[in-house]
């Protein structure tokens, strides 16, 4: 449950700051023993009393230099994100029952749920604290939220995600970080957190049929609460799960990390303008000082959720109107989809949105489930209902609702040309569904996550090559040997371009090395460095296998004098199986 530890965790940037935080970490490490192990010598030898404060002052000023200070400049719609992050925090801090799971342990024969309360799992668990507080070796010109779980710690900066697990330090970019939500039912069997929600109550030591056994004396009765569960997940390894005793908190976690703007952000750098996304208000805190039991017993069996994401409908009913089917090559807009929409009328296409889920685990459960999928917008102008500019949404062939009448405005002309032009407008996008939620009987949501209207069209750079594969979006690498090719580079300075990516082998040090070539308008333009090129190149490679040719979004910056090539690209271990299994040409 607890999944890899920072020792394991692969840093998912290339600067130094991992780095410098573990070399950090080190330092006091290490000679804070040498102090210790000093100043217990003295008792018996008080001559070591010189070599314990030469070691504390070595230990406190090699410290001093190597403490990592972070200063961070982001634009006004990530700071928008990081306060309301930072703003709600309050919420998490104030919750009564929260907790980091360690383990679960299914119980399968029956005379073991009899001797813990019924419950179909045993849950080993420990408290967790929600900070503004920084670690020794990290200091920010920002207030930054954190986890704390015993020597295990969760740091939400603006740009990562930075995990600390003893003396160790890893990161997680937010692109990778997974985030979801869950309810169960917990027998606690200690105290009861005040602002919990207790659903049913068992005994300590149950038959089979539920009833107190009475071959023991003090049988008590525990309380069964309804808990919800916060999985924070990477592909990189990382696995946390915390309880909440409070939804709505935890909701609200989900929701304000989900809604952090897509984009490259490196420590100091100043991002574009990017939406602003909302993630709703925080709950309102409730206060108390109860303090909770570090063990619990987790109990099987069906739940209701307190709350679920609600589907939008549609404004107007919908007529027996059809909307043209997708048509033409799927193509996926330029910009980065850093914008979410909320898909209306699903609540007219229920059985389109059942039929996706066909065979998934979950689907009938209480909470529903959620998958990850690609939709096609369509234009529809015909739509009695959509004043000219409709734009449908479908899902693997199925018509599955339209885009709100605001954002239609916006984007049907755009859809239009690209669908004019014999392209299938194709987005990422998230559905869920429930088949009986809180009884009140289907339920669905589609969630597009889309680039801005006016970033739908490609660069004039964009390889004119029907084997062309835009290639996933990621942090920023840096391309090295472009002083080589000022000339050539400069009428691109201050412009998004379109880059193909080979990989070469050179010839170093009479011994051959493999790099990844970047090549703008069929011209080489540099090179990624030989640590870059062995993550991104596994890619480059698998596209080239299948006969595409592998693009992916850059931009280059600088002068009449000098000129900076950055490349947005997945490396190969951070690239989605989905994404990998269906390989498509963009034009």
């Amino acid at each position: 449950m607890i999944g890899a530890s920072a020792h394991q965790l692969a840093p998912t940037d290339s600067d130094e700051l991992v780095t410098q935080l573990n070399r950090a970490q080190r330092w006091i490490t290490w000679w804070g023993w040498a102090t210790v192990a000093c100043a217990l010598i003295s008792f018996s030898t008080p001559l070591f009393l010189i070599p314990t404060a030469v070691a504390l002052v070595v230990a406190l000023v090699g410290f001093a230099r190597r403490r990592v200070v972070l200063h961070y400049e982001v634009d006004s719609d990530l700071a928008k994100w990081f306060n309301s992050l930072a703003a709600g925090w309050s919420s998490l801090v104030q919750t009564n029952g929260k907790w980091r799971v360690q383990t679960s342990t299914h119980l399968n024969r029956t005379h073991d749920r009899k001797m813990h309360a019924g419950a179909g799992n045993l849950v080993s668990r420990h408290d967790v604290s929600f900070l503004m507080k920084l670690p020794m070796a990290l200091n920010a010109n920002v207030k930054v939220p954190t986890v704390k779980a015993k020597r295990h710690n969760l740091l939400f900066l603006p740009d990562r995600l930075l995990v600390k697990s003893g003396g160790r330090w890893s990161d997680v970019d937010y692109n990778h970080l997974k985030v979801s939500v869950a309810q169960s039912r917990f027998i606690e069997d200690g105290v009861v957190p005040r602002d919990g929600v207790q659903v049913d109550e068992t005994w300590q030591y149950a038959n089979v049929r539920g009833g107190p056994d009475r071959r023991f004396k003090n049988n008590r009765r525990l309380p069964v609460m309804l808990y919800s569960e916060v999985m924070l997940s990477s592909p990189q390894g990382l696995v946390w799960v915390v309880k909440l005793s409070r939804h709505d908190a935890a909701t609200w976690w989900q929701q304000i990390l989900r809604s952090r703007p897509r984009t490259p952000l490196l420590t100091s750098t100043p991002l574009p303008d990017a939406p602003a996304a909302s993630a709703g208000p925080a709950p309102t805190p409730i206060r108390s000082s109860a303090k909770e039991s570090t063990t619990i017993i987790a109990q099987s069996g069906p739940v209701t959720p307190a709350s679920a994401p609600a589907p939008r409908r549609a404004s107007k009913p919908e007529s027996e109107h059809v909307p043209p089917s997708p048509a033409g090559r799927p193509i996926e807009p330029w910009g980065r989809p850093w914008n979410t929409i909320e898909v209306v009328g699903e609540s007219f296409h229920e059985k389109a949105i059942a039929a996706l889920f066909t065979g998934v685990p979950g689907y009938k459960e209480p909470g529903g489930a959620e998958l990850e999928e690609k939709a096609v917008m369509v234009p529809d102008p015909d739509n009695p209902h959509g004043e000219g500019h409709a734009v449908a949404v479908f899902v693997r062939g199925q018509h599955v609702g339209y885009v709100p009448h605001e954002e239609s405005t916006v984007y049907f002309p755009h859809v239009s040309a690209m669908t004019a032009g014999g392209s299938a407008v194709t987005v990422d996008a998230r559905v869920w569904a429930c088949t009986n939620y809180q009884g009140s009987g289907f339920r669905g949501r589609v969630t597009l996550s889309v680039a801005e209207a006016e970033d739908f069209g490609y660069p004039a750079s964009m390889p004119d090559d029907d084997n062309a594969i835009l290639l996933p979006v990621g942090n920023a690498l840096q391309v090295t040997g472009e002083e080589e090719h000022v000339d050539f580079l400069r009428p691109y300075v201050g412009e998004s371009v379109a880059v193909t990516l080979h990989n070469v082998t050179i010839e170093k040090a009479g011994k051959p090395l493999d790099l990844v070539e970047i090549r703008l308008d069929g011209e080489a333009v540099g090179r990624f460095i030989p640590r870059t090129s062995a993550k991104v190149g596994p890619l480059v490679s698998h596209v080239e296998s299948v006969g595409g040719l592998p693009v992916a979004r850059a931009s280059v910056t600088g002068n009449a004098l000098k000129a900076d090539v950055t490349v947005y690209v997945a490396r190969a271990g951070d690239v989605p199986q989905s994404w990998i299994g269906n390989l498509r040409p963009i034009i």
